[in-house]
């Protein structure tokens, strides 16, 4: 049986092509350029991923010139078979709560909401790196729709867990937690719990056809949690520990 023949476009700072490599499957054989190389791919590919652009290396040019590339070659793709640049940069924490409410916590937006949680956490629906997280609602600034306030749950243990084409990998990263005083941390990389694999595996059901995610799972004294999803998780400190 002949190899489906991928091509992984990626960046220089990109780390997680490593992953991509080390968990291919025996049916597919896998290559991997910087996207400055891009111009100069002379063959076809039965599939050409398009890593998302979820870096500081890349500018508008930049994006363009990849948009250029995926017009071109009809098996080019970017993270979940979008097909813009455009379509990559959304990650609607409160689309996210519609779809997957039952793994999450009880969710309001912040403009409808008409009593806060005792002590509420509010997010921002669109945002990156765990960034414009407040405890207190008067430090949100802008547009209250923006934002979305869930009650703050009592974390064991926090995870960052990876999904690479419909399969939960066999490692997870335990991370400390985002306090009002301190920034989540990457802290060591654990085996999959059966706990953990379970939940991410169940949730992945409700997410077909994504081909690289990373669950944040917040383990409590009521069970797992599901915190968020991000469709572009960035894996450097992951592949440093593993």
């Amino acid at each position: 049986m002949s190899k489906t023949s991928w091509l992984i476009v990626t960046t220089s700072s990109d780390h997680s092509a490593g992953l991509f490599l080390s968990h291919t499957a025996a049916n597919r054989a896998i290559e991997l350029v910087n996207y400055r190389d891009m111009p100069k791919i002379d063959r076809l590919y039965d599939i050409v991923y398009l890593r998302d652009p979820f870096t500081d290396v890349w500018d508008m040019t930049t994006l363009r010139s990849v948009d250029d590339f995926a017009e071109r070659h009809p098996n080019a793709y970017y993270v979940d078979k979008a097909k813009t640049s455009d379509d990559l940069l959304i990650e609607d924490k409160w689309r996210q709560y519609l779809q997957l409410g039952a793994y999450m916590p009880h969710t309001q937006l912040l403009s409808e909401v008409k009593e806060l949680p005792v002590q509420p956490i509010i997010k921002k629906r669109i945002s990156a790196r765990a960034r414009d997280v407040y405890f207190d609602p008067d430090d949100v600034q802008g547009d209250r729709a923006n934002y979305i306030t869930q009650p703050l749950i009592a974390i064991i243990e926090e995870y960052r867990v990876y999904a690479l084409g419909g399969e939960v990998l066999p490692q997870m990263v335990r991370r400390s937690s985002k306090t009002p005083t301190s920034k989540i941390k990457a802290v060591e990389a654990v085996p999959l719990s059966a706990l953990v694999g379970d939940f991410c595996k169940n949730i992945l059901k409700n997410l077909p056809g994504y081909d690289l995610l990373g669950f944040d799972v917040a383990i409590t004294p009521e069970g797992p949690i599901l915190i968020e999803v991000n469709r572009s998780p960035q894996f450097a400190r992951f592949m440093e520990m593993t």
